[in-house]
């Protein structure tokens, strides 16, 4: 069995290999308005390959008078997009994820 250091010294290589695969990647812009938060970036992200998922993923908002937010995503618009959708995909209205024994969360189905 690895110990974890040995187990650390390899998933750093790989990541570092999938870093250096992705250098020079085109930056992924994505526009999303502040009321559909989910159902944007869902269609949006669903869209692309692996490749442009694991590379920069900008993210433009529109406010709710349809106008888009200034701001400039140095990875904090998109901190407060990743924030703002799994705060809204795990709220318990929107019925997809429940609270099973331990405290685990459930897919709505299983649950």
């Amino acid at each position: 069995m690895l110990d974890f250091l040995c187990t650390f010294m390899i998933i750093e290589k790989y990541v570092g290999a999938e870093k250096e695969s992705l250098d020079g990647a085109p930056n992924t812009m994505i526009t999303v308005e502040r009321t559909r938060l989910v159902e944007d970036g869902y269609r949006q992200l669903s869209m692309l390959s692996s490749n442009a998922l694991k590379a920069t993923i900008r993210v433009k908002f529109i406010n709710q008078q349809g106008l888009d937010e200034a701001g400039i995503d140095q990875d904090g618009v998109f901190k407060e997009f990743l924030e703002l959708t799994l705060k809204r995909v795990f709220h318990p209205d929107l019925n997809l994820f429940k609270v099973g024994s331990f405290a685990c969360l459930l897919k709505a189905s299983y649950a």
